[in-house]
C-alpha cells in the first residue's frame, strides 16, 4: 500500500511541471483588468442602447436577455465610477435570419432599420461563428464615431472544446473561470 501511495506521489510530482505550465498559458489568456482610478461623484447618467437580436443569435443563445444584461452590468461596474454613465438596454427581437451575411452587411442593414436617433447606441447582435475566432475583425464592428454595432454570438461549444484540448490536465472548473471572463 504505501509503494502505491509513494508511486502516486511521485507520479504526481512528475506531471506538477506540465501543469504548472498549463496553469501559466491559460492565465495569460485572461482578458486584462481595468480598474477605474478615482470615482466620479454624483449620480450617473444614464445612457439607454437599443439591443436588436436576430432569429439566429436568439436561437443560439436562449437567455439572451439576461446574458446581455449581464454583460452591461459588467461594464457599468467600470463606466460608472470612471464616466459617471450607466448603460441600459431595450430588447428588441429581430425577424432577421441572414448567417451567410458579413458584419458590414448586417451594419447597413441595422442601421436602415433603426437610425438610434434616441439613444446612445444601437446594438446587433447575430449568430455565432461555426468556429472559434482569433480576429477581432470576424466578431463585431461599428460605424466610426457613429451608433451602430453588430457583434457575433460567441462561439461557446467550441471554444470550450479548444479549452479542453488545450488544456487536458485541468480541472474543468479552472477552464470554465476562463472562459467565462474572456467572454
Amino acid at each position: 500500500m504505501v509503494a502505491v501511495v509513494a508511486a502516486a506521489l511521485a507520479l504526481a510530482a512528475c506531471t506538477q511541471p506540465h501543469i504548472r505550465a498549463q496553469r501559466k498559458a491559460l492565465a495569460s489568456a485572461l482578458p486584462a483588468t481595468l480598474e477605474p482610478g478615482k470615482p466620479r461623484e454624483g449620480e450617473p447618467r444614464t445612457a439607454k442602447v437599443r439591443v436588436y437580436a436576430d432569429a439566429d443569435y436568439r436561437a443560439q443563445h436562449v437567455r439572451w436577455r439576461s446574458s446581455f444584461t449581464d454583460q452591461l452590468d459588467y461594464a457599468n461596474q467600470l463606466l460608472v465610477p470612471m464616466l459617471g454613465v450607466r448603460l441600459e438596454p431595450e430588447f428588441v427581437e429581430w425577424d432577421r435570419r441572414k448567417p451567410e451575411a458579413t458584419l458590414r452587411e448586417t451594419l447597413t442593414e441595422l442601421a436602415e432599420l433603426d437610425d438610434g436617433d434616441d439613444v446612445a447606441w444601437v446594438i446587433g447582435l447575430t449568430s455565432a461563428l461555426p468556429l472559434v475566432s482569433a480576429t477581432m475583425d470576424e466578431l463585431g464592428v461599428a460605424e466610426v464615431l457613429g451608433p451602430h454595432i453588430v457583434l457575433r454570438g460567441f462561439a461557446d461549444v467550441e471554444e470550450r472544446k479548444a479549452f479542453a484540448r488545450a488544456f487536458p490536465d485541468l480541472d474543468q472548473s479552472e477552464r470554465d473561470e476562463v472562459h467565462d471572463a474572456r467572454r
